[in-house]
C-alpha cells in the first residue's frame, strides 16, 4: 500500500513540473558522474541558456567560464527534425563563442570511453587551454586517463586509438 501512495505522490509532483524543464536521461546523469571531481562543481546541468535571438536552450552539461557545452545524444537525435534542431542550436552556441561537443549515449556506458571521447573532442579546440577553466578541465581528464592507462582499465580495442592519440597529444601538444 505504501508503494501506491509513493507512486501517486510522485505522479502528482511530475504533473506540477513545467514542460519547459528538461528531465535528465540516465546517460546524462552517468556523463556528469564521470567528470573529474576537481571540475564537477564548475558544470551546470540542463540549465537554461538564452542568447540574443531569444532562443532558449538547455544543454546537458555546460562549463560556462570556458564556454563549453556538452550534449549527450541518444536515438531521439537521429530524426531529420532533431538533427536540424541540433544544428541550429550548435550554430547559435558557436556564434556566441561556445564549443559544442556531442557524444553518443553509448559512450557513457564506460567512464574511460566517455572521457577519452570527450578528451578527443576537447583537444580539437585550438584555444581550449587559454579559455578560463579550460586548462584545468583538460588537465583533470589527462590525469584520469594517465591513471587509467597505467592501471590498464581499457576495456575494448576501440579505445586503443584514443590511447595512441592521447599519448601523442600529451607528448607533442
Amino acid at each position: 500500500m505504501n508503494i501506491n501512495i509513493t507512486q501517486e505522490k510522485t505522479a502528482q509532483r511530475l504533473k506540477k513540473v513545467p514542460s519547459r524543464i528538461k528531465m535528465r536521461t540516465e546517460s546524462e546523469v552517468r556523463a556528469y558522474s564521470y567528470l573529474p571531481d576537481s571540475v564537477k562543481d564548475d558544470f551546470l546541468r540542463n540549465r537554461k541558456v538564452r542568447f540574443a535571438r531569444c532562443h532558449v536552450y538547455y544543454p546537458d552539461l555546460l562549463l560556462p567560464d570556458a564556454k563549453i557545452a556538452i550534449e549527450i545524444d541518444g536515438g531521439s537525435h537521429l530524426s531529420a527534425k532533431a538533427q536540424k534542431h541540433d544544428q541550429k542550436k550548435d550554430k547559435e552556441f558557436m556564434e556566441n563563442g561556445y564549443v559544442v561537443i556531442r557524444i553518443k549515449n553509448e559512450a557513457t556506458e564506460c567512464k574511460t570511453t566517455f572521457l577519452y571521447k570527450l578528451y578527443h573532442e576537447l583537444i580539437k579546440v585550438s584555444d581550449i587551454k587559454e579559455r578560463k577553466g579550460g586548462k584545468r578541465f583538460v588537465e583533470s581528464i589527462e590525469d584520469y586517463l594517465y591513471a587509467a592507462d597505467e592501471e590498464e582499465y581499457l576495456v575494448d580495442e576501440s579505445e586503443l586509438q584514443f590511447t595512441d592519440m592521447f599519448h601523442e597529444y600529451t607528448i607533442n601538444g
